[in-house]
């Protein structure tokens, strides 16, 4: 584990380390300080159409946005 890296990047460096012959495309699409209804509605038009693994982490600002 890195302190200076985010889990997505390390998510994809372990993946890259347990599949060393598959090619990793990693696009981190996070936008700091949005709620997850706003992300939930703009993914569709950010995310690439042939993305064979999404990660979504929805952990602090999910967990208002109902409020």
């Amino acid at each position: 584990f890195n302190e200076d890296s985010s889990w997505p990047e390390e998510a994809v460096a372990w993946m890259r380390a347990a599949f060393p012959d598959v090619t990793f495309s990693f696009i981190n699409l996070g936008h700091g300080a949005t709620v997850a209804m706003a992300a939930a509605l703009c993914y569709y038009h950010d995310m690439p159409a042939d993305a064979d693994l999404v990660l979504v982490e929805y952990s602090i600002n999910g967990a208002c946005s109902a409020v």
